[in-house]
């Protein structure tokens, strides 16, 4: 198991080389010039030529990125244009919070998902599993930003149970963080419960169908300890799978449900960023981002390894 997480490790590092190259790239051969856009068209030359200066854009492109990969190696993601703050101390200070929203959503996921998933493939072709289905299927074609945008009117316009936005750090507040956190939660969660609920169907399904199944069943083993000790772990192979792809998606994309209940997290300041044409902020989010998604990748597939030790080559 040691060498097989080594081999992922080394893996990553090609993969976030490339993401860092990528954006850096993608940032800097936008049309425009930033300092322009910053300072505004009555800004003379001395000005312009003072901002170039003092953020570095005066120096060729391939010193610059020199610079900024090796800042980042050593924790330094640069400073704002827009307001002069350090970038790393605002992505630590919003990381926990986007990591917050992640973690609920997918626990109501998988809440809902897993448990979906198995009574629609142990109630297979009949009305139970029809409404499972059709409600997985209503979920996955739901944008989660209308579901947040339907859940705010209903929960906290009409009926008044929540607070529409806002963020109350975890420490100082649990209950009305957890007031504030449940309806992004359940916007992303509830999409991504569609996804696990098919997907724990389907694996379930065909698990059911395997021969040592049936020999279980032929010894007399009851339904649910069939259910635990049999087919639920090899079932869930492919949840796996499913589950790191969608904590990835939630957390990559909470930019519109942060936007929309008021949440100070790395996706509200993602956005933030690409309004304002801020390129080192976009630049340290994508970075963030990109950085876990590969280690929950890493994850998923020691989870996958643990489950399936076939797949420790």
């Amino acid at each position: 198991m040691a060498r097989f997480i080594a081999k992922r490790l080394l893996a990553l590092i090609p993969v976030l080389w490339g993401v860092s190259l990528l954006v850096f790239l993608a940032m800097n051969y936008i049309p425009g010039d930033i300092a322009s856009i910053f300072l505004g068209i009555q800004s003379n030359q001395e000005l312009l030529e003072t901002f170039r200066h003092r953020f570095g854009l005066d120096r060729p492109l391939y010193v610059r990125y020199l610079e900024w990969l090796v800042g980042m190696l050593h924790g330094d993601f640069g400073r704002s244009f827009a307001n002069g703050v350090d970038i790393r101390e605002e992505l630590l200070k919003r990381f926990p919070v986007t990591l917050e929203l992640t973690v609920l959503a997918i626990l109501i996921a998988n809440l809902v998902g897993i448990p979906a998933g198995i009574i629609a493939a142990l109630r297979h072709r009949t009305r139970v599993d029809t409404a499972v289905s059709v409600v997985a299927l209503g979920g996955l074609s739901t944008p989660a930003f209308w579901l947040g945008t339907l859940l705010v009117l209903i929960f906290a316009l009409q009926l008044e149970l929540l607070p529409s936005g806002g963020y109350t750090p975890l420490t100082e507040d649990p209950l009305d963080n957890l007031r504030l956190m449940l309806l992004p939660a359940l916007s992303l969660g509830l999409v991504s419960g569609s996804v696990i609920m098919r997907m724990t169907r389907s694996s379930m399904l065909e698990v059911l169908r395997q021969d040592y199944m049936t020999t279980a069943r032929a010894k007399g083993t009851p339904g649910w300890a069939l259910v635990s000790r049999h087919a639920l772990k090899n079932a869930l192979i492919p949840v796996v799978t499913v589950m790191g792809l969608e904590i990835s998606a939630n957390f990559g994309g909470a930019v519109l449900i942060e936007q929309i209940f008021l949440i100070p997290g790395v996706g509200s300041l993602a956005l933030q960023g690409i309004t304002q044409r801020d390129y080192p902020v976009v630049q340290g989010t994508v970075m963030l981002v990109a950085a876990f998604v590969v280690l929950v990748n890493l994850a998923t597939d020691i989870a996958y390894a643990y489950l399936d030790p076939r797949r420790r080559v």
